[in-house]
């Protein structure tokens, strides 16, 4: 259950960040987001 939420969240952080990009880099905004959710989820 857990897995289709966060998938589903992603899906749609995606396709509404699709062009920002984390500010003085190239990575892109859902790259950021995805690293914050894994450090919540091991913590």
């Amino acid at each position: 259950m857990i897995q289709d939420i966060y998938q589903k969240t992603m899906k749609y952080t995606g396709e509404l960040y699709k062009d920002q990009e984390v500010p003085g880099t190239e990575a892109n905004y859902l790259l950021h987001l995805s690293n914050v959710a894994v450090e919540v989820i091991i913590a």
